[in-house]
């Protein structure tokens, strides 16, 4: 869990004493402004990586899939731990990297193997946009029906 150190008064602190310094005993609410502006870019300089990794936390309760863990042996006694996100009902779809562009560049949110026999997920729907998307390891194509996505899955693996 990432812990977020409160920035009210330092950069407070610091954006004081650039307007300080640059102040001449101009307007008051023009020096609030640039002060508010100060802040922000001090925050957004220094935190942005907090904030980023912060909102990404948030919204993984609202993934479609959910990642797990998995041990692998690797030989001469060592154990790598593998990420691979997976549906409701275990289905792989691939690493969470690769599900997460599937799920937020083209909106999809239901996952489904191509047939009773695959072993990955390759096709998918994306309510947002109303179709079908087949994919492989080379290419993602759209579609009105389950069908025409499942036949372009099977033409690009």
């Amino acid at each position: 869990m990432i812990k977020e150190r409160p920035l009210g008064r330092k950069a407070a602190r610091y954006a004081e004493g650039v307007v300080s310094a640059l102040s001449g005993g101009s307007d008051v609410a023009r020096w609030n402004t640039v002060k508010g502006l100060i802040e922000a870019a001090y925050f957004n300089g220094f935190q942005s990586g907090i904030v980023w990794q912060k909102r990404y936390l948030e919204q993984e309760g609202d993934r479609p899939f959910r990642i797990e863990v998995e041990s692998i042996d690797i030989g001469l006694g060592k154990v790598a731990n593998m990420e691979k996100a997976v549906t409701d009902d275990g289905d792989f779809i691939g690493s969470p990297k690769e599900a997460t562009v599937l799920w937020k560049k083209f909106g999809i949110t239901q996952f489904e193997l191509r047939t009773k026999k695959s072993k990955v997920c390759t096709v998918g729907y994306s309510p947002a946009q109303a179709l079908w998307y087949g994919w492989s390891h080379r290419a993602i194509r759209g579609f009105k029906t389950r069908k025409e996505a499942a036949r372009f899955a099977e033409s690009v693996s």
